[in-house]
């Protein structure tokens, strides 16, 4: 398969919903303790970190290194797995009643409905996805750079 337009510049550009997802799992930590939910954390960060390094090859050397990436689905469905079950699991320490009054106060209500819209944004994209478009490349990467820059933001006042 030929991937054409993939440069160093659009795997730096990946590289930021990466950093802002990493930002939403440290606020997370301070509300949220698992050491499951930290492994799939991790996991789900590899996962990005193989797609940035996977279009870094293909930016520098026109390469395409299909372990690396062919290493995202199966690190990030590990990952956000972890995650969904560290969160049933320790649901009894979780207090859903003080959920509204995190997400509902102003600005967090914008910052999270934004990021509500870019997942389903997201959901759409990938259901007609050509890995091989750089425009559709693009295109998700700007989605997912939002979602995940809302999600960071909305935790951050949510935390501060």
């Amino acid at each position: 398969m030929r991937y054409e337009g993939f440069t160093v510049k659009m795997a730096l550009a990946d590289a930021l919903p990466v950093l802002f997802f990493c930002g939403s799992l440290l606020l997370l930590s301070r509300i949220f303790s698992s050491t499951m939910f930290y492994s799939g954390a991790v996991f789900t960060v590899l996962a990005g970190l193989s797609k940035v390094l996977w279009k870094l090859f293909l930016g520098f050397k026109g390469r395409d290194v299909k372990l690396i990436n062919r290493m995202f689905v199966p690190l990030m469905t590990a990952g956000f797995g972890l995650m969904v079950a560290a969160i049933i699991i320790n649901r009894s320490h979780i207090n859903i009643s003080r959920l509204p009054g995190a997400i509902l106060p102003f600005p967090q209500v914008v910052f999270f409905t934004l990021g509500a819209a870019a997942l389903l944004v997201m959901i759409v994209l990938s259901v007609r996805f050509d890995r091989r478009s750089k425009g559709h490349n693009w295109r998700a990467q700007l989605v997912n750079t939002v979602l995940q820059a809302a999600i960071f933001l909305g935790l951050l006042f949510t935390v501060i």
